[in-house]
């Protein structure tokens, strides 16, 4: 753990002081953007230190140092499966920003056991910036605007999903597993060709142009042969 810029004067948020951050973050090379936008402006942030967070309770404890927490999307997800109770704390007592790649938006979104105050999506053809990390730390979402146009149209893609006939909800159901076609012809107890017009039909309909898209689709979307839905899909490529 870094311990060497950690400072106990002042008071956290208090008038004169810069915002008190403290990094939770795994990836050497997302703690460098971090380091790097933070002490581009150096008058809105104090960086208390980074944290190797091992995803154990003792993240909390650390964390209660600071205003404000920069947590790896990974790291949080992980806390608030293993560590529930811990997860809760460090949402009610901080202002937590969760800091993604592109790759990763989709599970950050889909996290069930709390929000965070705000999330940066980081597309790396740009820069992470201060301005960003300050905007999150306002309670808001930070995406580029391909990425908000992708996450627009996954949305509407959602809504075409429950207006699906029986034979390609089952067909998407299945795309989500990975199967090949010939094996989800099987499990269906189809034909091969009644499966290749179904997903036909489904990329025309979700106007995905690719058998590979239309199963990330399906995957992102928590798709399962149960029938079931459990997460939002917002990173199907086009």
């Amino acid at each position: 753990m870094d311990t060497s810029m950690m400072e106990s004067e002042g008071r956290p948020g208090s008038a004169g002081w810069p915002t008190r951050v403290l990094i939770a973050v795994r990836d050497p090379d997302l703690v460098g953007d971090i380091r790097t936008a933070l002490t581009a402006a150096p008058y809105r942030f104090h960086l208390l230190g980074v944290v190797d967070p091992k995803i154990d309770p003792a993240l909390v404890a650390w964390c209660a140092r600071g205003d404000a927490v920069l947590i790896g999307s990974e790291e949080w997800g992980a806390l608030g499966r293993r560590h529930p109770n811990e997860f809760a704390a460090l949402n009610e007592r901080h202002t937590v920003v969760v800091i993604c790649t592109d790759e990763q938006f989709a599970d950050v979104l889909l996290i069930k056991r709390g929000t965070p105050s705000g999330l940066v999506v980081q597309d790396r053809r740009h820069a992470l910036s201060a301005e960003m990390i300050e905007v999150a730390l306002h309670g808001n979402l930070v995406i580029s605007e391909a990425q908000f146009d992708r996450v627009r149209r996954n949305a509407h893609r959602l809504s075409i999903v429950g207006q699906l006939g029986q034979r390609d909800r089952a067909v998407l159901n299945w795309l989500a597993t990975g199967l090949s076609n010939e094996a989800i012809a099987d499990a269906l107890k189809v034909s091969i060709s009644e499966v290749k017009v179904s997903i036909a039909s489904l990329m025309r309909r979700l106007k995905l142009k690719k058998r590979v898209a239309l199963a990330v689709f399906a995957v992102s979307a928590g798709l399962s042969p149960s029938g079931g839905r459990g997460r939002s899909a917002v990173n199907a490529q086009d």
